[in-house]
């Protein structure tokens, strides 16, 4: 058992630094081939889909991990990385777990208000 949280906590880890690698080229590459290379929109566009797409599903990769062993706050994710029993019962963790769906609406709500305010400022201020 001890040998299956070992494993599953290296594929973790390397799953997350791979998809933040890639994702992080991605971007990279665009802004090059757009300042750099002079190459057009549509190639620019069409790697950073290509290497960001693949980093997130690498880290989604990462994410089921965690959703399979019920890993939610990262004291958890310490004591799986240590192979100690997970302690669900303490107060953070409990506060973790309540009302994931609101918590995720409402994250995914103010993020697209701060985009939308900032891409009106954009707008007023840039074109």
């Amino acid at each position: 058992m001890k040998n299956c949280v070992e494993n599953d906590y290296k594929k973790m880890v390397q799953l997350s630094w791979g998809g933040l690698g890639l994702a992080i080229l991605g971007c990279a590459l665009f802004i090059a081939g757009l300042t750099l290379w002079n190459w057009d929109i549509a190639p620019s566009v069409i790697i950073w889909l290509l290497l960001w797409g693949t980093g997130m599903a690498l880290i989604m990769k990462c994410e089921r991990i965690k959703k399979e062993h019920d890993l939610v706050t990262y004291q958890e994710i310490l004591a799986f990385k240590k192979g100690e029993p997970i302690d669900r019962s303490n107060r953070k963790s409990r506060r973790a777990r309540q009302h994931r769906v609101a918590k995720i609406v409402a994250i995914t709500v103010i993020a697209a208000a701060v985009g939308g305010v900032f891409g009106y400022l954009y707008a007023m201020f840039f074109l």
